[in-house]
């Protein structure tokens, strides 16, 4: 189980200037070995006081075949681990296995613009749950958007 980090990890996160405002963040991991099961890439902050507006995935093909399957979500500094709904921002699997970008929606079963507003940053992270077939090395892109909290709007 390994953990890797994107360039924005470390850095200040950029925050909004108003509720109307929108932050816009991309980082870029270049894998320099495959991952395997439970490793994790920390892509990005979600600043305190703030709500996710949209998050995009965009890897390369790290898996030739179709058996690894990954989760997307918030790593809560508080406990030191994911949050209780860990996985909420992804919502399918396949794209994530052929190297297709892939959009965090709002479904029954994915509550991504339901996450509430806290009072520190939180870790926006991929893991890979279980391993793929022939695992390959590449890049992990994620493109997020997020505002600040604005209770007239929720």
């Amino acid at each position: 189980m390994a953990t890797y980090k994107t360039n924005l990890i470390g850095q200040a996160a950029n925050t909004p200037d108003g509720a109307n405002d929108v932050v816009q963040v991309l980082s870029v991991f270049s894998l320099t070995a495959a991952l395997a099961a439970a490793d994790t890439v920390q892509l990005c902050y979600l600043p305190a006081r703030c709500v996710p507006s949209s998050l995009i995935i965009a890897p390369d093909d790290l898996d030739s075949g179709t058996t690894a399957t990954y989760k997307v979500g918030l790593l809560d500094p508080t406990s030191g681990g994911p949050t209780t709904d860990d996985d909420v921002f992804l919502s399918t699997q396949s794209g994530m296995q052929t190297g297709t970008a892939v959009t965090a929606a709002h479904s029954a079963t994915n509550s991504f613009l339901d996450i509430a507003p806290v009072d520190y940053d939180r870790v926006v992270y991929l893991t890979m749950v279980a391993g793929p077939t022939t695992a390959s090395t590449g890049k992990v892109r994620a493109l997020f958007s997020y505002r600040a909290y604005d209770a007239r709007s929720a």
